[in-house]
């Protein structure tokens, strides 16, 4: 039996939101964890950067 690599490349990380200083923080913190394969730290990350609520523009 052969697991998949849970961060592999089939796996996309939510993108930060360039303007905002918290996503920038969480960002950087994730590529440090990246750097100690701290995959716990990763996926918070991610989790806290796709929940971070940001103002809706609403087009009509």
């Amino acid at each position: 039996m052969h697991l998949s690599d849970p961060m592999g490349p089939q796996y996309l990380e939510p993108a930060p939101d360039v303007d905002c200083r918290i996503c920038c923080a969480l960002a950087r913190q994730r590529t440090e964890a990246r750097a100690c394969q701290d995959y716990s730290m990763i996926s918070d990350c991610n989790v806290e950067i796709n929940q971070h609520p940001h103002p809706r523009t609403i087009t009509r």
